[in-house]
């Protein structure tokens, strides 16, 4: 990224795991140094003690400077003893016996608990927190981005630190370098079907197969010429594979064509999702909550969360 907040790189030695075993970072938890007169310093120094087994991946200093300690890919010790998360995915995976050190980007500041961190310490924290999701696939709202309290309601970590601010400043997109398109005219919602595009038989065959789920409208091939080609350009970009592992899919419409034609085409609106007869369908059941007149609004957050519960079953 062209505002890429990353100074300094000053890797630890010790106090830290190497790799993640099976997990991948889900959360980023934001801390406070602490007492009045901690310096990123005195807490490096700190870090470096074999004796504290403590850590974190990253410090912002007053001043905005980003120092990192621990890659991404390893495991910091910065989070501690779980009491009474109040945090959903930390008690989900607290009760799976995951360690949230596993799970989670920790990013320190220098600072007190008794004031608010500087200006120039939300604008670089809000950087890096907006290029870790981006490189993690992580969401940027307030349930994946917390502060240490969240998992431990004994400590009073990240003080005053606001995690709402930095959640809404690590949200805003970098402004496009681009003009914007004009906008196109609204596409009506109900549109007539190319009959051209389908034979007869095929719709007969289809209507006597599918009964009342068969709308020509929500059929790609025979609403659109470009759907073919679509879903063989998304194939090569998008490994064909369902969250669950399966490999027997079918490309997904997050949201219908019939609530928004505009984003028949367009890859952030389609994922894979497995189908076949018995004991899975999520094509059916997952993207389609059992109905395909209905649609999960949330299957992208849903999917994550499966995945891991998937991942981590007995």
């Amino acid at each position: 990224m062209a505002d890429n907040c990353l100074k300094i790189q000053q890797f630890l030695k010790v106090n830290f795991d190497k790799g993640r075993g099976r997990q991948k970072p889900l959360i980023v938890v934001l801390h406070i140094i602490g007492l009045p007169g901690k310096t990123a310093e005195t807490a490096i120094a700190r870090f470096q003690n074999p004796k504290e087994e403590v850590s974190a991946h990253y410090i912002c200093k007053r001043n905005g400077e980003i120092i990192q300690l621990v890659r991404e890919e390893d495991n910091a010790w910065c989070n501690g003893i779980v009491i009474n998360p109040a945090n959903p995915l930390v008690k989900m995976y607290f009760k799976q016996n995951v360690s949230i050190n596993q799970i989670s980007i920790s990013i320190e500041h220098e600072g007190s608990e008794y004031e608010d961190i500087t200006e120039a310490q939300y604008t670089a924290t809000s950087k890096l927190v907006r290029e870790i999701c981006q490189r993690w696939s992580i969401p940027v709202n307030r349930t994946h981005i917390m502060g240490h309290r969240e998992i431990r309601n004994t400590k009073t970590c990240p003080g005053k630190l606001n995690v709402d601010k930095v959640v809404k400043m690590a949200s805003i997109a970098t402004p496009p370098e681009v003009p914007q398109p004009i906008p196109q005219p609204i596409v009506p919602t109900r549109i007539e079907p190319k009959k051209t595009l389908m034979p007869q038989w095929m719709i007969n065959f289809l209507q006597r197969s599918l009964g009342s789920y068969f709308n020509l409208e929500t059929l790609g091939a025979a609403r659109s010429l470009g759907w073919s080609l679509k879903k063989k350009e998304f194939a090569r970009t998008h490994p064909k594979v369902c969250f669950c592992g399966k490999t027997k899919v079918q490309l997904h419409h997050k949201l219908p064509f019939s609530q928004d034609p505009s984003k028949e085409l367009s890859d952030d609106n389609l994922t894979w999702l497995c189908q076949g007869l018995g004991t899975w369908n999520h094509h059916l059941e997952f993207g389609h909550l059992g109905s395909f007149h209905s649609w999960n609004e949330d299957i992208d957050n849903d999917a994550i969360m499966w995945k891991q519960k998937i991942l981590n079953r007995p």
